[in-house]
């Protein structure tokens, strides 16, 4: 048995079997719940959903999945939002106000403060988007493709194999997210982003503290694949302008050390 995605996300490559912990429960507008008054469509509704968290569920645009067993390609969604230790939290809301539409969706994301992202091989060069691709170029605050958005609206419901929570990261310049790239090695990619639709090509975590507050950002579904500053560590010259971000396995690299820092 396969885990099929909704009308909420897409995938592109088959997902892995999992095990449910019981029978999954919709909410449909076909469903049972016709023929009822808003006040008991709400007070049902609110009993699916504790029935949904004492399983360990999570709730999805109306749609309710498997339990706790349930996995996909080394992750599983979870529930409950619990902090954990190492956990990065969501950047606070004020420093900034953005509002981003995402391309191909109908809704803008509500406004959330811009972050800088880059690593601890050279903290004076900052993530950006250039010419389609992410890179790294000389920190600028007032360069627009150096500041991002931090979406966080998955992280209570989608966690990696080690419970961090997940995250978009969201050009404020271009509206694209960065996505998942082909494999070890390769770079990562810029997609137009649809905060209305779960894709966990576009989903990340950072893990625990790996030095002076530095951190992997790894695929959600394979934590071992991390952000790479390529060539950027001391042996290969350093962090150029124009340096790619690519992904690879944990070399312990400073250049595979992170932070996502709000701009102030």
């Amino acid at each position: 048995m396969h885990h099929q995605w909704g009308s909420w996300g897409r995938r592109e490559q088959p997902a892995a079997p999992y095990k449910s912990a019981g029978p999954a429960v919709a909410l449909s507008a076909s469903g049972p719940l016709d023929h009822q008054s808003p006040e008991e469509l709400l007070i049902e509704v609110s009993e699916v959903e504790k029935q949904a968290a004492n399983k360990g569920t999570i709730v999805m645009d109306g749609g309710y999945y498997g339990g706790r067993d349930q996995r996909y390609s080394g992750g599983y969604y979870g529930g409950g939002g619990i902090a954990t230790p190492g956990y990065a939290p969501a950047v606070p809301y004020g420093m900034s106000q953005v509002n981003i539409e995402g391309n191909g969706c109908g809704r803008a994301l509500p406004p959330q403060p811009t972050v800088k992202v880059y690593c601890r091989a050279n903290p004076n060069y900052a993530m950006s988007v250039r010419d389609g691709k992410v890179v790294l170029a000389p920190a600028n605050p007032k360069d627009e493709y150096q500041h991002w958005i931090k979406d966080m609206r998955w992280s209570t419901s989608i966690k990696d194999e080690e419970g961090y929570p997940a995250f978009a990261l969201v050009n404020k310049a271009t509206g694209e997210a960065i996505k998942h790239s082909l494999g070890q090695s390769h770079p990562v990619r810029l997609v137009p982003y649809n905060p209305d639709f779960l894709d966990e090509s576009v989903l990340w975590t950072e893990s625990r503290d790996v030095g002076n507050g530095f951190r992997c950002v790894r695929m959600v579904n394979n934590i071992y694949l991390n952000f790479d500053a390529l060539h950027g560590d001391k042996w290969h010259g350093g962090v150029r302008d124009g340096t790619n971000v690519v992904l690879w396995k944990w070399c312990e690299g400073d250049n595979q050390r992170w932070k996502i820092q709000p701009y102030y």
